[in-house]
């Protein structure tokens, strides 16, 4: 199948199931009874129904995940609330996985060296590629990693995955220029296509498929001054297989190693020829056609998206239980002015007098 009839069948396969798609601030979700009973899925609405009951699901309100990391940060105390939440978090779901993964890809040794150790951050500094500002820079040949934004506070980061199950923007870009790192140390060469390179770095960086689908995100990268050089119709190929193989499990090392191999470009079909004999072969190890490959892609969307209602909660529950009193007493004198706001409103004193 060309790539642009892939492109086309998996448009029409998301937008007949559009009622499973999962919470998004930009993709509103529909309830199961609008989706067209000829396209309904069982496999994916076992997946929707726990992912809707958790989105509603939680320990506590914003102003008290904020209360309670202030207080985290008043007893010094952030750091092993953290870990703790992380923890549970690693064991549970595979929400931060990417993150613990380039974390321990930059700690392995290559040759008696360190990613860690001739990799510098640089944070808060101007980041600008063909006269453009850009979130985050690799330099390949002198490694160096540049984000524009500050380094996110370790409280910041506590409060960002109880308040939404994801770390701040600024690890996100770190974690997108950590992967570039990975991709130009874990190779034989320097030479990879770079539509792969990019669509891989933006993949690990997003939390949703359904926030950034294939189509927006090719049309950001596509018609900015930062990407000139990347071919549109190979960046188009490179995030429909790149989205696919996280979907079918593969971890980012195995990704990089792939596209380090991923044989010659095929100007009429639309694809790498390497990466088109590893993919039939996953698709045949796991008794997959088009469609299935389609469902994985979405149930793996799916699956994310309850990982990352779990994350939430799971850390909303460290800071409940670290906190309980601070958070009850809260609790208690926010009933007590919402109690008091009724008897106001409705005060006979407040009615005024009729006039006779």
């Amino acid at each position: 199948m060309g790539l642009e009839r892939r492109l086309e069948f998996a448009n029409s396969f998301r937008n007949a199931r559009n009622g499973y798609m999962p919470d998004t601030d930009l993709w509103p979700p529909y309830p199961l009874k609008d989706i067209d009973p000829s396209h309904s899925d069982p496999a994916l609405e076992n997946l929707k129904l726990p992912e809707e009951k958790l989105r509603r699901e939680r320990v506590l309100k914003t102003s008290e995940i904020h209360l309670a990391c202030e207080r985290a940060e008043e007893t010094n105390s952030v750091l092993p609330l953290i870990r703790k939440a992380f923890g549970e978090i690693r064991q549970k779901t595979s929400t931060l996985a990417v993150y613990f993964e380039l974390d321990e890809l930059f700690k392995r040794d290559i040759n008696g060296k360190k990613l860690t150790d001739f990799v510098p951050f640089q944070w808060g500094v101007p980041c600008i590629v063909n006269g453009e500002r850009a979130k985050g820079i690799y330099y390949i040949d002198k490694p160096l990693i540049k984000i524009a934004e500050k380094q996110p506070r370790t409280r910041e980061t506590l409060e960002s995955v109880a308040q939404y199950g994801v770390l701040p923007p600024a690890i996100q870009t770190g974690m997108h220029e950590m992967t570039h790192a990975v991709q130009f140390n874990f190779g034989p060469s320097k030479k990879i296509p770079p539509e792969l390179v990019e669509a891989q770095a933006y993949r690990t960086e997003q939390i949703s498929l359904a926030r950034k689908p294939h189509d927006t995100l090719v049309n950001d990268v596509a018609t900015s001054k930062l990407y000139q050089h990347l071919d549109r119709r190979r960046f188009d190929s490179a995030v429909w297989i790149i989205d696919r193989f996280n979907a079918l499990g593969l971890s980012q090392e195995e990704i990089v190693q792939r596209i380090h191999n991923s044989g010659e470009w095929d100007e009429k079909k639309g694809s790498w020829t390497g990466l088109e004999q590893k993919l039939a072969m996953d698709m045949k190890r796991r008794d997959l056609d088009e469609e299935g490959l389609e469902q994985t892609v979405m149930a793996y969307d799916l699956n994310r998206a309850i990982d990352r209602h779990t994350a939430r909660i799971i850390t909303q529950g460290v800071l409940r239980e670290a906190f309980k009193g601070e958070i009850d007493k809260r609790r208690r004198e926010d009933e007590k002015w919402s109690k008091g706001q009724s008897v106001t409103v409705y005060s006979r004193s407040r009615i005024p007098a009729l006039s006779s």
